[in-house]
């Protein structure tokens, strides 16, 4: 059976010295992208959380980009679910277009997939990739460009199966 489910984390060029994550996801046809603003203190205080997750059985943990009505966000959530070791993934990713320069456009979708440890920690990897960049508003340029160039990074977390 093909992977129908997925979540994919793209690192992105900083922008006003922010860090920009695109995210995509897909379960069973459907599906959704944006790109958001992330606080780098808060995500970094999420991937301190995950090391060694889960702790016990039953744990789960979550992350969101933020709640601003007018920007895209993503929140995900992992939760363990079985002796094996597997790791439950639900993500809720809301993009937000402005349209007719007036009014704002939200479009939200929400899956949940069972994912195997091999591929969370791969998934884990990928988050100590983005912080320890560092740079963010550090660097500015053409350095920053080849620095973004070596740091970018995509990791694609999927179904198990």
């Amino acid at each position: 059976m093909p992977t129908n489910s997925y979540v994919r984390l793209e690192q992105l060029p900083e922008i006003d010295d922010a860090l920009k994550l695109r995210i995509e996801g897909a379960s069973y046809g459907f599906s959704g992208t944006a790109d958001c603003y992330v606080n780098e203190a808060e995500l970094k205080a999420f991937c301190l959380k995950l090391q060694g997750f889960p702790r016990q059985r039953g744990q789960s943990i979550s992350f969101s980009s933020g709640i601003n009505p007018q920007l895209s966000r993503f929140e995900l959530m992992f939760a363990d679910v079985g002796s094996r070791g597997n790791i439950a993934v639900t993500t809720r990713i809301v993009g937000v277009e402005q349209e007719y320069q007036t009014n704002n456009v939200q479009s939200t979708v929400s899956f949940t997939f069972v994912t195997e440890p091999v591929a969370f920690d791969r998934f884990l990897q990928f988050l100590a990739k983005v912080m320890q960049t560092g740079h963010v508003g550090a660097v500015s340029g053409r350095r920053r460009q080849q620095l973004f160039r070596r740091q970018q990074t995509r990791l694609t977390l999927s179904q198990s199966g």
